[in-house]
């Protein structure tokens, strides 16, 4: 589901990586590259790039999701 700029709370992505105390390179490669399929939604706007709350839980939940499926039986 992509984000809504109208509706959602917007952070930076260096914001994400304080917050959550990773490093900035790390929450770019989420938004890239993703994991394990999963990638992190971000908008473009002015040139620089957000994320909100809201997708950060859709991206955790989905790449937990997906690794609780891998490990299944």
């Amino acid at each position: 589901m992509p984000i809504d700029p109208t509706t959602e709370s917007l952070l930076t992505l260096p914001e994400v990586a304080q917050r959550l105390g990773k490093h900035p390179m790390t929450v770019r490669r989420w938004q890239f590259e993703g994991v394990g399929g999963c990638l992190l939604d971000t908008v473009k706007i002015g040139g620089r790039r957000y994320t909100s709350d809201l997708a950060l839980r859709r991206f955790f939940e989905a790449i937990n999701s997906t690794k609780a499926h891998d490990h299944a039986v």
